[in-house]
């Protein structure tokens, strides 16, 4: 039986990969005979070192997780790796190379192929159908992107997951409670078109049931993980089932474990609102996206005007509750002065943190269809950071 290595390169060393340890249970959950692992590094170690994790797993298909973060080292890693493994296959996934994968597969000749989209089931297919003909076993797979005879071929778009049960629990083992950040997810999908984000291209939204959740969310409790964070990447947007988890967490908490929260914040209903005043401290943590406070940037960005609604409910958290609060510079509409008057309406909220972040013209973004009307000017390589507007210039 062939071995299978997923490769996470991490942004730090405390981080866990959520989408290669899924993968990696869901394969053997499905298949026990298929031989899988999963090995995570992090941007900050020398290539020389990562190289040697993944020569000594001795693997026949090598599969990288990539991410705006990691692409530039796994660039260069991903050639050096068939040096050493010269009969290895290799492959990679995640939204930096699943949603540029023609142009990453014409870039990098030792690159056999790129999944797009969720990998749970096109990994599982993978592994039952792998052989040493390359075009044979891929050619059947939907969500593949893969070179023959010089050209790039694609099987399709994969069906979604709707049943989120099917998703076995990523963490089997809870081996550093105090040292990692686990990361968590309770659904899939956002509602939301922020023009920005690569997450608004699949807005089908799908739920984890709730006595499930519960059950993982004790496993991190009776582990005494020290921080969960959520990745839903819009947790409160159904009362009845977000405050539900709420209530189980208050109720079962540990007295140690931080859980951590991305929100829209000008949707929290009544009911929630009342209830984050019961919620004790060192429990719950919220990271809300304002963005900017102007309105015409927020609707040219496709993003709620509610300005006045977010400050409103931001000030009705309590202390108890660490908030944190993100701003994007060069966002259309908004140069210097203007986003001036941004940060200080955000700055008068008083967070706990206030995160100043660059846009970034994400590759399939509609950010990135509207660069020339925009007048963006942007890095070519990732994270593809912004360098000037028409608002604002690079100076």
């Amino acid at each position: 039986m062939a071995k299978i290595l997923l490769v996470a390169v991490n942004a730090a060393y405390n981080h866990t990969n959520l989408a290669v340890r899924s993968i990696c249970e869901y394969v053997k959950q499905n298949d026990s005979s298929v031989n899988i692992d999963f090995v995570e590094f992090t941007i900050n170690q020398k290539v020389s070192d990562i190289l040697r994790g993944i020569y000594e797993s001795k693997a026949d298909l090598v599969l990288f997780c990539t991410y705006i973060w990691n692409s530039e080292i796994i660039q260069k890693i991903l050639p050096e790796v068939k040096k050493i493994l010269p009969d290895c296959m290799i492959g990679a996934g995640g939204p930096e190379f699943g949603f540029f994968a023609e142009g990453y597969l014409s870039q990098i000749q030792d690159l056999d192929f790129v999944i797009k989209g969720e990998g749970e089931q096109t990994v599982l297919e993978i592994a039952q159908n792998f052989t040493e003909n390359k075009s044979d076993f891929l050619q059947n797979i939907r969500g593949i992107y893969f070179r023959k005879s010089e050209q790039i071929i694609f099987n399709g778009e994969r069906d979604l997951i709707c049943d989120l049960s099917t998703l076995p629990f990523a963490y089997p083992q809870i081996d550093f409670p105090d040292n990692l950040i686990y990361y968590y997810e309770s659904s899939r999908g956002c509602p939301y078109s922020c023009s920005y984000c690569m997450s608004s291209l699949d807005k089908r939204v799908r739920f984890m049931p709730l006595e499930r959740v519960f059950d993982d969310l004790q496993r991190f409790l009776d582990a005494n993980v020290r921080l969960v964070k959520f990745v839903d990447r819009t947790y409160n947007l159904n009362p009845e089932r977000y405050i539900s988890i709420w209530k189980y967490i208050v109720e079962h908490h540990n007295k140690k474990t931080m859980f951590h929260f991305e929100i829209e914040a000008e949707f929290l209903s009544e009911e929630a609102l009342e209830f984050l005043q019961t919620v004790p401290a060192n429990v719950m943590q919220f990271e809300i996206g304002v963005q900017s406070a102007n309105k015409k940037t927020l609707q040219s960005i496709c993003r709620s005007t509610g300005i006045e609604k977010i400050a409103q409910n931001v000030k009705r958290i309590p202390p108890t509750i660490h908030k944190h609060l993100d701003l994007i510079a060069g966002l259309p509409y908004e140069g210097l002065e203007r986003f001036k008057r941004s940060f200080n309406d955000v700055y008068e909220l008083q967070p706990e943190q206030l995160q100043l972040g660059f846009l970034k013209v994400l590759k399939g973004s509609y950010m990135e269809e509207q660069k020339e009307n925009y007048g963006l000017i942007y890095k070519s390589q990732p994270p593809y950071e912004v360098l000037g507007t028409k608002w604002l210039s690079y100076e």
